[in-house]
């Protein structure tokens, strides 16, 4: 699948969980300063025959009630998969949901000068538990928890800690 078929599926999806037709859809964009948009506008995003600017996936985030992430990664169940680059060239569609989700990836792909070098993908196993630990920390921001991550290249310490008050208000900790 390509990267516009990864967020058409995710549009089509939100909208549907939505209970939203495509009309009323656009209507929202239209509110929210896409003059542009129809029904048909919709429909061609879902089909993936046309291109979104990335203030458009801010805007269907808003009209869809729902996160960049959410429209920007992979579904889970096709995270196994691959996603086709512009170039023909095939990427872990796991690696694009690490991407997406904000998190260092595992340099998927290095550079030797312009030149892009696609590493092999890690076993399926190993995938699917850091997968699982994304999704429990999406949950966990989800939730009401502030969720830091610190790298220094080979490892990752995430730190959640509840949100406070101040946290809301900007207050001071």
């Amino acid at each position: 699948m390509t990267y516009a078929e990864v967020l058409a599926r995710n549009v089509r999806t939100a909208r549907r969980r939505k209970e939203l037709d495509q009309e009323p859809l656009a209507a929202r964009m239209r509110t929210l300063g896409h003059s542009a948009w129809r029904r048909q506008t919709v429909a061609n995003v879902e089909k993936a025959a046309r291109r979104v600017t990335a203030e458009e996936v801010l805007g269907l985030a808003l009209a869809l009630e729902t996160s960049i992430t959410a429209l920007m990664s992979p579904p889970r169940e096709e995270e196994a998969g691959a996603v086709r680059l512009s170039s023909g060239d095939l990427l872990p569609a796991s690696e694009v949901a690490i991407l997406a989700r904000g998190l260092l990836h595992r340099r998927a792909i290095v550079w030797e000068d312009d030149k892009p070098v696609f590493r092999p993908p890690p076993s399926t196993s190993v995938m699917h538990a850091f997968t699982e630990v994304l999704m429990a920390l999406q949950r966990a921001e989800e939730g009401g928890f502030e969720v830091t991550q610190r790298h220094d290249g080979s490892t990752v310490i995430v730190l959640a800690r509840e949100r406070s008050p101040q946290d809301e208000n900007g207050g001071e900790r």
